[in-house]
């Protein structure tokens, strides 16, 4: 494959995986905050869970095959398929600590750009003591299912005490 025909499938997979953004303000209206069972735990969780899973099955192919073109494809695909829990990670804090959502959405943000920081160098090492590319791969697909597990603990309909007790403190101090 030549270079400029890789250029053009990074192009297009880069709007594929812009387009639930651009989709979002219209699911809002067929879905609303809460799926149809008016449930709010499980309207963030399966999305999360539905997004991990997409991804790690998008990510077992790479494995598999050995050829540039398809592991650019299936990676895109990866990433969209995780591009799809980005939405409720972002809003649990506002769930769960409304009054201190900026402060865990920085705390989130922070985690982020050390997970894009490192990651690179964790897999340049794997991949130069064991001499293995796919072992990286393997550990993505560990973590992304460990997380879909996880995804089940999410509590966004329970409000942190001490969030909750600062608020109510703050209420006091307002009316005094």
């Amino acid at each position: 494959m030549q270079d400029g025909q890789l250029t053009c499938l990074e192009r297009l997979a880069g709007r594929a995986i812009a387009a639930p953004g651009l989709w979002s303000p219209n699911l809002r209206y067929c879905a609303g905050p809460r799926d149809r069972s008016g449930d709010h735990k499980k309207a963030r969780r399966n999305l999360v869970v539905a997004g991990f899973v997409c991804s790690v099955a998008s990510m077992l192919p790479i494995i598999l095959l050995h050829n540039l073109t398809w592991a650019a494809v299936f990676l895109s695909l990866a990433f969209f398929f995780s591009e799809f829990t980005i939405g409720p990670m972002w809003a649990i804090p506002m769930d769960i600590a409304p009054r201190f959502s900026n402060s865990a959405s920085g705390l989130m943000n922070t985690g982020s750009a050390l997970a894009a920081i490192v990651s690179p160098l964790v897999f340049g090492y794997v991949i130069d003591k064991t001499g293995d590319c796919t072992l990286p791969f393997l550990g993505s697909i560990g973590l992304l299912l460990i997380g879909a597990m996880l995804a089940f603990w999410m509590k966004p309909d329970e409000e942190l005490p001490g969030a909750a007790l600062t608020v109510t403190l703050a209420a006091k101090e307002a009316k005094l």
